[in-house]
């Protein structure tokens, strides 16, 4: 009986160190960060839409985490869709209001969705009408954040306006050197002139 029971104990025990001897698998990645990676590997791919559902997940599994919503308004900003970018900066800004890539793509965003809009204030008919009226509080609010110099387009510098006489005499000046003859107005110019 006992060497019946030694006999069985070696199998479970060879089986039991060759366990031992297998190489450990890397633990699992947690959600978040799985869902990351794949987003990530989706951009590499170039798969911009697999890439904004794993970033969603991702945002889904760890909702005080900056980092999806920062990459996703990376996303639409550069492929120029500015609402979601806009919506996706702000949810950054909730997390971190220091984020100063999500305030660059808000300002910038904004900017850009404000200049298609002028587009269609140009083409209103009524120049009093709502869309005017509007237009001009937030050009005011501009002028007062971002100064009336920045707004307006730089002032060309002029040229101190000649007389008409000095005008005069100096395409005389020219007009008599073209034609070879000497000008009266430089008593040196006979003498240049002979050299």
């Amino acid at each position: 009986m006992k060497s019946l029971f030694r006999l069985a104990t070696v199998p479970v025990l060879i089986a039991s160190l060759s366990a031992c001897q297998k190489t450990p698998t890397k633990p699992p990645l947690p959600p978040y960060d799985l869902w990351m990676a794949r987003a990530e590997a989706s951009i590499r791919a170039q798969d911009v839409a697999s890439a904004k559902a794993s970033f969603r997940k991702a945002a889904e599994v760890d909702s005080t985490s900056k980092a999806p919503w920062r990459r996703m308004a990376e996303l639409d900003f550069n492929a120029q869709d500015y609402g979601p970018a806009i919506t996706e900066a702000q949810e950054v800004l909730k997390r971190d209001p220091m984020d100063t890539t999500a305030q660059s793509v808000l300002t910038v965003s904004g900017l850009r969705v404000a200049l298609d809009a002028l587009g269609l204030i140009h083409s209103e008919s009524d120049p009093k009408g709502p869309a005017h009226l509007e237009a001009a509080k937030v050009a005011q609010k501009l002028r007062e954040t971002l100064g009336q110099d920045l707004l307006l387009p730089p002032k060309k510098k002029r040229r101190p306006a000649k007389s008409a006489a000095t005008t005069a005499a100096e395409q005389a000046r020219g007009a008599a050197v073209t034609r070879g003859i000497h000008d009266s107005s430089d008593p040196f110019s006979a003498l240049r002139a002979d050299n």
